[in-house]
């Protein structure tokens, strides 16, 4: 239950549902306080962090006019590590995104780009504002880590809970209800072209 998909922005949402939820159980299952309050100091860690790594993406706003305020936090810390880079020819940008362009797509891809970012600033510390902006993001990536393990734990206490003390109910569906991340339902793969003309072929072979 690592739960590594989920992105900085999510633990917020998540965090926030949960501790409402636990509100409503906590009058039949005190235990349900304890664990909406183990969570809260790690989702409020995160939004500090999230706040601090908005201020300082901001100040280079200044300097590039961007519209991208509605992106997530590791997309945009992305978007304005990239043009920072433009900002600074003695900067190496293949060092920062090895594939030639920005990460696009799942969390993990978008999380895993913002570590290369980290390692890549620690080379240019010389460079104004490369150290400031590589503390923002390990400050923002180690904040949800902690968020992480700490979820992971809630869950399985919370699981554990209801399988004692609720016999009764779909443990599965009440998990869902309890933990936002669970109910989101992936959507299915689109099949390859290769596949669609396979079917196709295979159709009128067999009409």
């Amino acid at each position: 239950m690592a739960d590594s998909y989920i992105d900085c922005e999510e633990t917020q949402i998540y965090g926030k549902h949960f501790a409402t939820v636990a509100v409503d159980l906590a009058a039949t299952y005190p235990i349900f306080t304890t664990l909406a309050t183990a969570l809260h100091g790690p989702t409020v860690a995160v939004g500090v962090e999230l706040s601090r790594v908005r201020a300082s993406l901001a100040k280079r706003s200044d300097q590039v006019e961007t519209k991208r305020d509605v992106l997530p936090a590791a997309r945009k810390a992305l978007v304005e590590t990239s043009l920072w880079v433009r900002l600074h020819p003695e900067v190496k940008a293949k060092r920062f995104f090895p594939s030639g362009r920005t990460p696009r797509g799942s969390a993990d891809k978008m999380l895993e780009g913002v570590r290369t970012c980290i390692r890549a600033f620690a080379g240019y510390e010389s460079v104004p504002e490369a150290k400031s902006r590589r503390a923002a993001l390990e400050k923002l990536e180690r904040a949800r880590a902690r968020w992480l393990r700490v979820y992971a734990g809630v869950k399985h206490l919370a699981r554990g809970t209801f399988l004692l003390a609720m016999p009764e109910v779909d443990v599965d569906a009440f998990m869902k209800h309890a933990f936002a991340d669970l109910a989101v339902v992936e959507a299915p793969r689109r099949k390859s072209k290769s596949t669609t003309a396979a079917s196709r072929k295979s159709e009128v072979v067999s009409g």
